[in-house]
Parts: structure tokens; sequence; C-alpha cells
């Protein structure tokens, strides 16, 4: 990656999330964020979203629900307080067979105020 464009990247961090299902001897991964996902699916994904939050809701294999419920609660006053994020998730079986499976999700937010986001790295007034 050139310097300039990581220095000057704008909205970054990553996330990803998959529910693994471990049935019988084979195992099938489904990916729940990004681009190529279920996500991208609109018949799969009901989505909504409002202020400070976004709903996932995914129709998976096997008659499975899951839904993610990604939070986010700024400090009431600047510079005072606790914001905090939160991911709420709900696995539902709605099926009559019992399911193994594994639920993986990783994810990376790095804090820069927006109004710095164009300052270079060591000249910006707060980093984390």
């Amino acid at each position: 990656m050139h310097l300039a464009s990581s220095i000057f990247q704008t909205n970054y961090g990553w996330n990803d999330a998959s529910v693994v299902f471990r049935n019988n001897s084979e195992s099938k991964k489904i990916t729940l964020t990004g681009l190529q996902s279920i996500v991208s699916d609109a018949a799969l994904t009901k989505k909504s979203f409002g202020v400070g939050f976004a709903g996932y809701t995914y129709q998976l294999d096997n008659d499975i629900i899951c839904i993610r419920i990604i939070s986010a609660k700024p400090s009431v006053k600047i510079n005072e307080g606790n914001p905090s994020f939160v991911v709420t998730l709900i696995l539902k079986n709605n099926g009559s067979k019992e399911q193994l499976l594994t639920y993986n999700e990783r994810m990376l937010a790095n804090f820069v105020l927006n109004s710095t986001q164009y300052t270079e790295q060591q000249k910006r007034p707060l980093s984390v």
C-alpha cells in the first residue's frame, strides 16, 4: 500500500462475520459481511438503519435466522463520559432438527476525529 494513501484513508476499519454449519462430517461457511457475502442478496438479508444502529436479519440454511444489531452511543457531553459500541446477536432455529454451528465475528474500529481524517497522523491532536 502506498504510504500517502494509508495516511489519508477515510472511514477505515474492518469487520468479518460468518456462520459455519458443522452438520454430518461436512462444514459449510456462510459469510455475513462484505460485498461477496449473503448481505448483498436482498432475498436473504433484510436491513434496517437508524440513528446509532444498523440491523441485519439473515435467512440462513436449515431454517436458521441470524439477527445482528450494531448500536453506537456517543458520550452525552463532549469530552466526558464513555461512548459505547455494542453488537447484539440472535440465532434462532426455526427447523425441527438440532444444528451444530459456530459463529465468528471480528471487528477493528480505528478511532479518528472526523475533522482530522485528512490530517497526517503525526500532526493529529488526538491519537489512539
